[in-house]
């Protein structure tokens, strides 16, 4: 018992493992505590602290969740009471000499705190939402985890996320692993890392190399190092009678927007598509308030669009910058007040650290879907919890034919890898390093269809205009609660820098005789998207067939550098069928060098 309090059954396994120093290292205890949204790491961070007889812990964590931790470790016999803890407030505090000390992400940035805290040494540091500092290039990367790390000056170093790769790629971790257990990698520098598993590929860009992060790969070799560091844990695992979690996706049609997608700046363009939606899914909640009893947790990202959706009298807003006291009244407004039954939320902002909702809901809707896993699975992770007795339902709507499909893609595409980080079972790896490529016309299944869904989007811009709409595959996902679900299939735009995803191919060899099946897909896509904008063309413009075929070219290769980042071809390299050829087996490769060696070895592969 702490306190009175107890832990779960489950938890005691998050306690021993923070408590218990590292095998590898016995000198140190530095851990990484990476359990989903849900699991009650603030529980198990405090029993652990008790059980190390922390005297002295300096606590940063995001703005909004400081008063709580405060409750926690008093509740949980950390400290005796709130006199000993300091909760810094402003940039220019002058802190005094108590037990714990609580502090923002944001605050770590003022000078005047930063020094303060820096004389100070500590029983123990504990960073909530590590993931925030995620960036190696950040400010406040560098002040925890930096050449004078803040994280430093504890005995005990500890580090908490639901979410510690948002984006699906451990590079986000790099930071933190190689200030607190460099032994677990090696002690390699931030390239290597990227390089040996993060799929990371270099290109020439005329001046020099250019790294590139890939996908994740020897995921199962890392997470094999990892476990003296980090403890991996999904809510499914540790709670294992929890109810499902049901998704579906609505599609709406929002018409013209008034701007071309592709030339508008992406941030504009989310904007622009999240306004545009905003009165249909107003007319959703309206319906469902309508249709059920229950309440609503709804998802926005732009302060607009969270205007336009509580414009009505049943809807409340949480948005960042919002005060602590205004927040938790239209929090308790929202859980008591049958006239309040739909909050809305900014997802960057309340989407985290915010406990209690899934004892009054479990209906989620995303007004705007976010591109990155850690942001969408942190707001289900809202109601998705311990406590949870009702299966949670979350809908998002999403704008066809427009930006929101490429965000879902991306979005699936990142949680594939995360999921294999969280996952027990050993998994296949995928390699897509140049050292792995057995010939330069070996491609890979990710580059063949990169390569043939550019072709496809490319033709369809061509021949369409973007205008016609095409009926929607579907494929089968295997739902949280293990029920098949039919969803749409969408393909991404082709992105302006390189995709990561997709690995590099070695220096260009001879031709072989016997082509791999891999490059005769794309070869064959090469062919029949330029046959079709080919004979689209000579019917509209009555050219002849060289004259109709060239243009083909020329309109596809355009197409494809613009999309890409090639520098612009000279025109006899664009009109050339076989270096045109070459241009799209470079495209999946993400290189391209037009020398006439490079044509002769493609001699005999014409149109």
């Amino acid at each position: 018992m702490y306190n009175g309090q107890t832990l779960l059954p489950y938890q005691f396994e998050g306690r021993d493992f923070l408590v218990a120093p590292n095998s590898g290292n016995p000198a140190k205890n530095h851990k990484y505590l990476a359990w989903h949204p849900g699991t009650g790491k603030s529980c198990i961070v405090s029993a652990a602290l008790v059980d190390c007889g922390v005297h002295t812990l300096l606590l940063v964590c995001p703005v909004r969740i400081k008063r709580t931790w405060a409750k926690h470790l008093v509740n949980w016999g950390v400290v005796g009471s709130a006199d000993d803890i300091y909760i810094v407030e402003t940039m220019n505090d002058k802190i005094p000499a108590k037990r714990v000390i609580i502090v923002s992400f944001e605050l770590l940035l003022s000078q005047v705190v930063r020094k303060q805290l820096e004389q100070r040494l500590y029983d123990a540091v504990v960073v909530d939402e590590a993931h925030k500092a995620r960036t190696i290039t950040s400010q406040r990367s560098n002040i925890l985890f930096g050449k004078n790390a803040l994280v430093g000056n504890g005995r005990l170093k500890w580090l908490l996320s639901g979410t510690p790769f948002p984006n699906g790629t451990a590079a986000e971790a790099y930071t933190a692993i190689a200030s607190l257990y460099p032994e677990c990698i090696g002690r390699v520098d931030y390239e290597t890392f990227l390089l040996r598993y993060c799929g990371a590929f270099t290109t020439f860009n005329g001046y020099g190399t250019e790294l590139h992060l890939g996908t994740d790969n020897n995921i199962d070799v890392l997470k094999e190092q990892f476990k003296d560091f980090f403890s991996f844990k999904t809510l499914e695992e540790v709670a294992k009678d929890l109810p499902p979690i049901i998704e579906k996706q609505i599609y709406i049609n929002i018409g013209q927007l008034g701007a071309n997608e592709h030339d508008t700046p992406l941030p504009t363009l989310a904007r622009l598509i999240g306004e545009a939606k905003a009165p249909q899914v107003r007319e959703y909640i309206w319906d469902w308030l309508a249709q059920n009893d229950g309440r609503l947790l709804t998802f926005a990202y732009h302060r607009s669009v969270i205007q336009e959706l509580t414009a009505a009298d049943y809807s409340l807003p949480i948005y960042g910058g919002m005060s602590a006291n205004t927040r938790d009244m239209f929090i308790h407004l929202w859980k008591t007040d049958q006239r309040y039954r739909n909050l809305v939320l900014q997802i960057n902002a309340a989407g985290e650290a915010i406990d209690g909702l899934q004892h009054y809901a479990n209906h989620i809707l995303i007004a705007e879907p976010d591109w990155t896993p850690g942001v969408g699975n942190q707001a289900i992770g809202r109601l998705y919890r311990i406590g949870q007795t009702k299966p949670v339902y979350v809908t998002t709507i999403v704008a066809d034919n427009t930006l929101d499909e490429t965000k879902i893609y991306k979005y699936n595409k990142k949680q594939g890898i995360i999921d294999r980080y969280f996952e027990n079972e050993n998994v296949d790896t995928y390699n897509n390093t140049r050292d792995n490529m057995t010939s330069a016309f070996t491609l890979t299944e990710q580059q063949v269809d990169r390569v043939i869904d550019l072709f496809e989007r490319l033709v369809d811009l061509v021949e369409n205009n973007g205008g016609e709409e095409k009926p929607k595959q579907t494929r089968q996902r295997k739902a949280k609660n293990g029920d098949a679900q039919t969803l749409p299939v969408q393909t991404p735009p082709a992105p302006s820098a390189p995709d990561a995803a997709v690995g590099a191919v070695a220096v260009i060899q001879p031709m072989p005789t016997d082509l791999p099946t891999s490059f005769t897909q794309v070869i064959e896509a090469a062919k029949a998207a330029k046959a079709r904008i080919t004979a689209q063309y000579k019917a509209a413009h009555g050219t002849d067939d060289a004259t109709a075929e060239a243009k083909a070219i020329e309109i596809l290769s355009a197409s494809v550098i613009k999309k890409n980042g090639f520098n612009a071809l000279p025109e006899a390299e664009t009109a050339d069928p076989q270096k045109w050829l070459l241009l799209m087996q470079g495209l999946a490769s993400k290189q391209y060098v037009p020398t006439q060696a490079n044509n002769n070895q493609l001699a005999g592969v014409g149109f």
